[in-house]
């Protein structure tokens, strides 16, 4: 709530983030919570989510960022099916955690050579994703992480362009990527590498109107390139505080036509 008060006086998303809010604000809660405190709290907002309608839900990790917290959540994840169909995406390189700022290599090391293991062995995840951005998860890190899964037998979907075009489409394309999701920033020729990889476009058009932005995905180039769309909530407590499809759907048919 501080933060999205913060936005509204005229911060950006990027220097909240910069000064240690955003994702890493959520990590530090996350962290302290026990497994119970998190069951308790996301079988609320499941309550939430099935109330709009909602049938299956992806639930991604990410807000650990070590690897006793990211297999914390994802274990959390596993008990929840019982209410909903719900899929578990491991999202470890979502954010340099503070401990390794000084040592962002020495993060991904430990996201291939230890998160990843756990997460195949202990089948917590169906999925791979990574935040692929300038100041996050470069192009190339993004690629050697999405590599280590996919030799693990875990495909990949990737956070891309949401705040500037940074060639994520193309690369997800080049990746085999299931999905790349955002897309707020992906041109005409990231959206027929989409089309010719046959990777699907998840449209989060939550995140650009709780961010205060006007920069929608280029939905109706995406149609017109063939590219069937996907829309989901982006539920979140920085960028998308909705779990509601029906205001997502009204949003990608008077914003992205």
């Amino acid at each position: 709530m501080e933060e999205f008060e913060r936005r509204a006086g005229g911060e950006s998303y990027q220097s909240i983030a910069a000064g240690g809010g955003g994702i890493l604000s959520t990590v530090r809660q996350t962290r302290a919570a026990s497994e119970d405190e998190l069951e308790a709290s996301a079988r609320n907002r499941l309550g939430w989510a099935i109330r709009n309608g909602t049938t299956t839900i992806e639930v991604k990790s990410g807000y650990g960022l070590s690897l006793v917290d990211e297999t914390k959540i994802l274990k959390v994840v596993r008990r929840l099916n019982d209410m909903i169909r719900v899929v578990p995406t491991f999202l470890g390189a979502h954010e340099i955690p503070e401990e390794f700022r000084a040592n962002r290599s020495g993060y991904i090391d430990l996201i291939i050579n230890e998160m990843l293991p756990v997460v195949h062995r202990g089948q917590l995840a169906e999925y791979v994703d990574v935040f692929c951005e300038s100041h996050v998860f470069s192009r190339a890190e993004t690629a050697q992480i999405v590599r280590a899964a996919q030799a693990l037998g875990l495909p990949a979907r990737l956070h891309v362009d949401q705040l500037k075009d940074s060639g994520g489409a193309a690369l997800a394309a080049s990746l085999g990527a299931a999905t790349a999701d955002h897309l707020e920033c992906t041109n005409r020729t990231g959206i027929q590498a989409l089309k010719e990889s046959n990777v699907q476009p998840v449209l989060l058009p939550g995140s650009v109107y709780a961010l205060g932005s006007h920069r929608y995905p280029l939905a109706r180039e995406m149609i017109a390139a063939g590219l069937p769309l996907v829309l989901a909530s982006d539920f979140n407590p920085g960028s998308s505080p909705t779990p509601s499809i029906p205001m997502i759907v009204s949003l990608a048919v008077t914003q992205c036509n």
